[in-house]
């Protein structure tokens, strides 16, 4: 290809994504009280994150597919919105934090956390798998290359 496919901006947002959401699950897996801060602000930066990529797929590459593939876009919707659920069951749990941390919210800030990173892990295999690979075979270099600059046009705003 000659410029950047929009599969590897996607593929280079999904790394990224990645070692936010690795971070995400040692924290949780050893949460103590004064490790609920650095959850809040891991979580924060992840849904910048998401919320960048939800937009160039959902916004760019997922229309331009779905037509010639509506059930595999349809899973792939279903699963950007138990990510954006789990999100904001973990967000709601960590607005509930406030001063002393008792062992139930400890626990609902752990299974939160360790749900929306194997809900996220999940998504990406899949989607790497099944419908970047797919994009790759269908698109013309000139339709990827088209489709990542709109995608950096996102990134920039």
């Amino acid at each position: 290809m000659t410029g950047t496919a929009a599969t590897d901006l996607l593929r280079a947002d999904h790394r990224a994504i990645e070692g936010h959401i690795d971070r995400l699950l040692e924290l949780a897996r050893n949460l103590r009280p004064a490790g609920v801060e650095a959850l809040r602000a891991l979580a924060a930066s992840l849904a910048v994150l998401a919320a960048l990529h939800f937009r160039r797929e959902e916004g760019i590459l997922y229309p331009w597919l779905r037509g010639g593939l509506p059930q595999l876009l349809g899973r792939m919707d279903e699963q950007h919105e138990y990510t954006r659920e789990m999100e904001g069951h973990l967000s709601e749990a960590l607005a509930g934090v406030n001063g002393a941390v008792d062992e139930r919210q400890l626990a609902n800030l752990r299974n939160f956390a360790t749900e929306l990173h194997d809900s996220i892990q999940h998504h990406i295999v899949e989607e790497e798998d099944d419908l970047f690979r797919l994009a790759d075979e269908r698109l013309s270099v000139s339709e990827q290359d088209g489709l990542a600059a709109l995608m950096k046009e996102i990134g920039a705003n």
